[in-house]
């Protein structure tokens, strides 16, 4: 699994005028995790969302923070649960 951290060259526009965080790429699919729009309201993280389906990724959201949930229901994404090996069961919001 690999970090991939705010440049100015991400494809995905994941870059640090927009977010603070990092994604991790994992085969198929980009875990959005621990990260902060700077400019809520914008529309980045929608983008950011987009940009990742129209790669062919996955996008997963491992154990959203509360206001997060309605905001994934509304863009269809359903909760199921994980194993993980450090963790045991995971909360994870998929399309």
């Amino acid at each position: 699994m690999g970090k991939i951290e705010p440049t100015q060259d991400n494809q995905y526009g994941f870059t640090p005028d927009r977010f603070d965080g990092w994604l991790w790429g994992k085969g198929d699919r980009i875990l959005i995790s621990f990260v902060e729009s700077k400019h809520p309201g914008k529309g980045h993280f929608s983008e950011l969302i987009r940009k990742i389906e129209e790669s062919g990724k996955c996008v997963s959201v491992p154990t959203p923070l509360g206001k997060m949930i309605p905001i994934l229901k509304a863009w269809g994404f359903v909760p199921h649960f994980e194993l993980d090996p450090v963790f045991t069961d995971v909360e994870v919001w998929e399309r």
